[in-house]
């Protein structure tokens, strides 16, 4: 199968019955594209100096300091699923995600997010994608934070696009690893799947081809690795979308996220009905260098009704505030997206 940049609605699969809300983002999407790719060409990598992030050690060291800050779990942890076998090599051309047109104030689509978020302390990084109607909405959707756990999605995408241009299955061991990083946030399993991917360059190389221009992957702490929620909101698209990996490796990649344990799935589920699908990834790290500061992030991708959007919602506070401010924060701005979404139905 050769990978094109526009999502082909053919080749959407059928989740949770919204194959419809696929098919009308495909146009949108292959349209936004189309604009960016001639108005603006790919987008280039632009990265900032990492000056004055501490030096955790290498990637073998300390897996509680090296890791994201998540208690460390067992990496052999029972799996929701086999893992998928793919066909034969697929040649993977880079597909940026239609990230050069307009990027909305949060406040055009949901009032009440953009008010509540006002009063909240530290900063609050939002971005969305709307689903029906391909558009982008943002709240500081370009600034740059540390990552904590949400970079393991990036890690899984970059190990499965290895196993895809290595035309073979995803192995036991590593079915093992994946489901234990995502649905468990093991840190332990997270470094023994960057280096199976090829460390950080590869990594980095890996997202700067699928158009995540602001991250910028640690080369000794993968914790430390800074991104923006625009981006997140860009890997997950296209995962979600298939514009990445062959369909039934995106498709794997979303079941892990939507098998994360329930003592994790807190966050963007904030304000969801029961009936909804969330695949989902949190990261979560208390600072002491960064002047005491929390970072609390969650990631995903929500399908409930007949709609589906992406979002990510990053937030960096004061340590003293706890982490459960930093979930309350993402709580009360997704629960309000959603709100404004369901609302254009009407």
């Amino acid at each position: 199968m050769s990978h094109s940049a526009f999502p082909q609605a053919g080749h959407l699969l059928h989740l949770s019955g919204v194959s419809a809300v696929r098919r009308r983002v495909a146009f949108w999407w292959g349209l936004a594209l189309a604009a960016a790719l001639v108005l603006a060409g790919l987008p280039s990598a632009r990265f900032s100096s990492t000056a004055g992030v501490p030096d955790w050690g290498t990637l073998a060291g300390d897996v509680a300091r090296s890791g994201a800050g998540e208690p460390s779990q067992q990496a052999d942890h029972a799996v929701s699923s086999a893992p998928p076998t793919p066909a034969a090599p697929v040649p993977v051309e880079a597909v940026p995600y239609p990230g050069t047109y307009l990027i909305h104030p949060l406040a055009t689509l949901a009032p009440e997010a953009a008010r509540y978020l006002d009063g909240r302390q530290g900063t609050v990084a939002v971005a969305v994608y709307d689903g029906l109607d391909g558009n982008r909405y943002g709240h500081q959707s370009l600034v740059r934070l540390r990552s904590a756990s949400i970079i393991k999605v990036a890690i899984m995408a970059a190990l499965l696009d290895r196993v895809q241009r290595q035309g073979r299955s995803v192995s036991p061991q590593e079915h093992r690893l994946l489901s234990a990083m995502i649905q468990w946030s093991d840190n332990a399993a997270t470094t023994a799947l960057l280096r199976r991917a090829g460390g950080p360059p590869a990594v980095q190389e890996y997202l700067r081809r699928i158009g995540l221009t602001h991250t910028q992957v640690n080369p000794s702490a993968w914790g430390y690795t800074l991104t923006t929620a625009s981006d997140m909101v860009r890997l997950v698209a296209q995962l979600y979308f298939q514009q990445i990996l062959t369909p039934e490796l995106c498709q794997y990649a979303l079941d892990l996220m939507r098998g994360v344990t329930p003592a994790q799935r807190w966050g963007i589920t904030g304000g969801l009905p029961a009936s909804a699908s969330v695949a989902l990834k949190n990261g979560w790290y208390p600072e002491n260098d960064d002047g005491s500061n929390w970072r609390v992030h969650s990631i995903g991708a929500v399908e409930a009704g007949d709609r589906a959007y992406i979002i990510a919602v990053l937030t960096r506070y004061p340590q003293e505030l706890g982490m459960a401010y930093g979930q309350e924060t993402i709580a009360g701005v997704a629960q309000r997206i959603y709100r404004a979404v369901r609302a254009q139905e009407r």
